[in-house]
């Protein structure tokens, strides 16, 4: 036990002494179970202090990443698909990307497939369906794309800081770059990110503007654009277009958007099977931007 909890517990509770000698286990058993009676929790575990104090907390059992740890987390992605390596450029002789494809929430995945919410096997998260998205963009519409995959989200709360970092070193190497597109999935119910077309059952797609910089009109009008093209070729697939009074790291580029595509109740397949429809979008874009 740390000095600073024994500290602590011999200034809340005078009279016991903590000072136990560790080949003691009997008088130590004692004492921890007398403590754990009266107060609720181990004060020789820490972790019980803690979720002893907030709700919910004591029953959690919270693995986000059961394989590897935060600082190393073990990566896999799809080899058969073409996709830049973070940091990798595709594009030589002082050209650059039409699309750059990128992942605040790198690690988001769609729970049927995967069995969580969240993963650093990028083969099932929103990375599979950024590379499925260039691969279509590039082979049917021959626009070049840079795929970025590198992982953001761990911890989850530095995510946007830490992807604002890659897409400005991004466009500092690639400035002719047209459109940025930030790749998410929502995690609201099923029921508001599934749609039934046919007999097949897709993933609804939505566009997420941030309102709080100047110039951010210039998104809103490429939304526009690609919400448009979505209802003309497969009307109901598009959730529209929510704006929000935030910046989403769309203030570095004047057409940067942040696209969601199912959520995480939705499979895999389900979400692939809108990927031909917002690569479609795109390239309307695309031609509009030229």
């Amino acid at each position: 036990m740390s000095t600073f909890y024994r500290e602590a517990l011999k200034a809340a509770l005078p009279g016991f002494n903590l000072e136990v000698n560790s080949t003691d286990s009997l008088t130590a058993g004692i004492i921890n179970n007398t403590l754990i009676s009266l107060v609720q929790f181990d004060p020789f575990n820490p972790k019980t202090i803690i979720s002893s104090q907030i709700s919910g907390l004591r029953n959690m059992n919270y693995k986000p990443f059961p394989e590897g740890s935060a600082d190393t987390p073990p990566v896999t992605f799809p080899t058969l698909l073409p996709s830049n390596r973070p940091g990798e450029s595709l594009f030589q002789h002082g050209s650059s990307p039409g699309i750059i494809i990128y992942h605040a929430h790198t690690t988001e995945t769609f729970n049927p497939t995967a069995g969580e919410n969240f993963t650093t096997d990028l083969t099932l998260t929103v990375a599979r369906l950024a590379a499925e998205l260039k691969k279509i963009l590039e082979e049917e519409y021959g626009i070049p794309v840079l795929h970025n995959y590198k992982i953001h989200d761990i911890p989850r709360s530095g995510a946007y800081q830490e992807a604002r970092k890659t897409v400005k070193a991004l466009l500092r190497e690639n400035p002719g770059t047209r459109i940025v597109v930030d790749l998410h999935r929502d995690g609201v119910p099923r029921g508001k990110t599934t749609v039934e077309i046919g007999e097949k059952s897709m993933g609804r797609i939505m566009m997420v503007v941030g309102t709080n910089y100047d110039g951010w009109e210039e998104s809103l009008k490429a939304a526009e654009i690609i919400n448009s093209s979505l209802e003309k070729n497969i009307p109901g697939l598009s959730k529209g277009i929510k704006e929000r009074n935030l910046v989403y790291n769309q203030d570095v580029h004047p057409v940067s958007l942040l696209i969601e595509v199912g959520g995480h109740q939705n499979t895999l397949e389900e979400v692939l099977a809108s990927m031909p429809y917002l690569a479609r979008a795109l390239a309307d874009l695309y031609v509009e931007l030229q």
